[in-house]
């Protein structure tokens, strides 16, 4: 589901399930204009499937980001994640120059609401293994092999 702005994107979010993700959107913009006809997101829409069957580029759109200072910062760091790589929430915290707040870094990961663009799924555990993902850890796991295929079989 792709909600935007006239300004751009401000939630993707990922399920098998439509009815789940309605319920979603409805809940998060009570007030917003759907209309799941309009043709204006086609192009948007058509890069984030392309990108999920087959990401050879990391996906570029108009983003409305809207977060505090510190979960914006996050949210760029992570968007400068090469694709078929990782990095861990310490590392991401590491190089805002705030050390120390890996999980406040885990938190902004958690409330990312533009899955894919801003690709938290890139973010690990200090041990490498997956942690939380908003949209579940097997569609995490997924991103990830996905991402990892594709760059490997690209060079």
């Amino acid at each position: 589901m792709v909600v935007a702005t006239k300004n751009g994107i401000c939630d993707i979010s990922l399920s098998h399930n439509h009815e789940f993700l309605i319920a979603n959107t409805n809940l998060m913009f009570p007030t917003g204009n759907y209309d799941q006809k309009d043709k204006s997101l086609n192009n948007w829409i058509i890069k984030l499937v392309e990108f999920v069957q087959n990401p050879i580029k990391n996906i570029i759109l108009p983003l409305e980001i809207t977060g505090t200072t510190f979960q914006c910062s996050v949210w760029s760091k992570i968007q400068s994640i090469p694709l078929g790589e990782t990095a861990t929430y310490k590392e991401i915290a590491q190089s805002i120059g705030n050390p120390l707040a890996y999980r406040a870094v885990a938190q902004a990961c958690a409330i990312n609401r533009i899955a894919l663009a801003i690709p938290c799924h890139r973010v690990l555990r200090t041990d490498g293994k997956l942690s939380g993902y908003r949209w579940g850890p097997r569609l995490k796991k997924e991103l990830l092999e996905r991402e990892k295929l594709a760059t490997s079989t690209n060079f």
